[in-house]
């Protein structure tokens, strides 16, 4: 959060000496200097307790009021948090940096539009005032206006070539509008600027990740792991990059802490089971992805890979019923269909199978593997021609399907039509020399 914890120097604040010491019988600034220490410190409940003090002696000081709203907001109570500040703006209003505060809590609450005003204002008080534009820029990208969010992200540069955090927002909104080489130039200006953030570094390694350089994503999560050794997200992501490496032992380490700080974390869990699936350690990811599923029970990704492990291990019924619950949460995930299918198929419950590969064609009718599944167990029906059908239409739709060559090779050969069974199989190996059906 952009808020900031700020000493003001004693003469920047509105108190009233006289009435707080003869009615109240307290030193405003020697109060507010100890309040201060609490809050600096993290103590916010003894800081609350002083700035209410202070606040009974005097209660229009809007210093006070503004840091009751920090207090506050710091504490988890967001609305009591608006209510101080705004009770400051109202007393100043031609405070720039209580305006931009008062957005920043709108914008942490994703009310974009409240925060996009709070900064309109601030701005308006103070046109030179670089991190309201570039808090405005983050509120605009909140709302998904990205031309309008670059816009006031340079502006804020403009006004302050060393405002790192207005290079790493544009960083983030060039990483959404699909523009990762612009990105990285401005996660690196900003690094340049402030090598010492982590959440900077942090954006940095997710947008090399996405463009497929592993290892320096490797090494900036391992930067953000040093800077901030509790950053969650790090740990995580550190294991997506080395489990893409095939460096699984280490992905594991990386989820296994995740997970130690932060065990409510169901995606590290559901990562977990990926890696130990990739391992062979079958009874693990089950158990890593059961309690994904525990954390979040709408974790469809989680109930997916569950099903593959259990037909796997032959466990058909558990694993269909796993496929089911992924419909039954999200009807159009195409490859749950086809999966289902499958299992479906091993059972011997054909026409169901068959249902379900039509299903996964009807939701994605490029669906190559769902057509060549269909042909196999329209095959095992005797529906032989409509069988060649779905394997022709997979080869259709991808001209090097070496299996639905191969498939379609077998069907030929039990209509009797072994020429064009053996240009089938031919055509398998020519794709994959290596195919073993053909």
């Amino acid at each position: 959060l952009l808020i900031k914890k700020k000493r003001r120097k004693r003469n920047n604040l509105k108190t009233n000496k006289r009435v707080s010491e003869v009615s109240l019988h307290i030193d405003v600034d020697a109060e507010l200097d100890k309040a201060l220490s609490f809050h600096q410190a993290g103590n916010l409940q003894q800081a609350e307790e002083r700035y209410r003090k202070i606040l009974k002696a005097n209660p229009q000081h809007t210093d006070v009021l503004h840091l009751l709203g920090l207090v506050n907001y710091q504490s988890g109570k967001a609305e009591i948090a608006i209510s101080f500040i705004k009770k400051a703006i109202s007393l100043s209003p031609e405070s720039p940096n209580f305006l931009r505060n008062l957005g920043d809590i709108f914008r942490s609450l994703k009310r974009f539009d409240e925060a996009i005003q709070a900064y309109q204002k601030a701005i308006r008080t103070d046109p030179k005032h670089s991190q309201a534009y570039n808090n405005m820029g983050a509120s605009f990208a909140g709302l998904g206006q990205f031309n309008k969010a670059t816009n006031f992200c340079k502006k804020a540069i403009e006004l302050d070539s060393h405002n790192y955090e207005a290079y790493n927002n544009l960083g983030n909104i060039y990483h959404e509008l699909g523009q990762p080489e612009d990105a990285l130039q401005a996660f690196q200006r900003a690094l340049a600027i402030n090598s010492q953030v982590a959440e900077i570094h942090y954006n940095f390694a997710g947008t090399l990740k996405f463009r497929g350089r592993l290892e320096e994503s490797i090494q900036a999560y391992q930067r953000v792991i040093h800077l901030q050794p509790d950053h969650v997200g790090a740990h995580n992501n550190l294991g997506n990059a080395l489990q893409e490496q095939g460096r699984l032992e280490e992905s594991i380490e990386a989820y296994q802490q995740a997970i130690h700080l932060r065990p409510q974390f169901a995606e590290a869990y559901y990562n977990l089971g990926s890696a130990l699936q990739g391992q062979g350690r079958l009874e693990e990811s089950i158990e890593a992805y059961q309690q994904a599923i525990h954390l979040q029970p709408d974790y469809v990704k989680a109930y997916n890979n569950l099903g593959i492990i259990l037909k796997e291990q032959g466990r058909l019924e558990e694993s269909i019923q796993a496929y089911q619950q992924v419909i039954h949460l999200q009807p159009d995930y195409v490859k749950v269909h086809n999966n289902l299918g499958n299992a479906l198929q091993e059972q011997g419950r054909l026409e169901e199978s068959i249902r379900a590969y039509q299903q996964a064609i009807h939701l994605r009718p490029d669906y190559t593997d769902a057509y060549s599944n269909l042909g196999v167990a329209l095959q095992k029906q005797g529906r032989l021609e409509e069988s060649v059908q779905a394997h022709q239409q997979a080869i259709h739709i991808q001209p090097d399907y070496a299996d639905a060559y191969s498939n379609l090779g077998n069907v030929l050969q039990e209509q009797g039509k072994l020429e064009e069974s053996i240009q089938a199989y031919q055509q398998a190996i020519h794709i994959q020399p290596d195919h073993a059906g053909a």
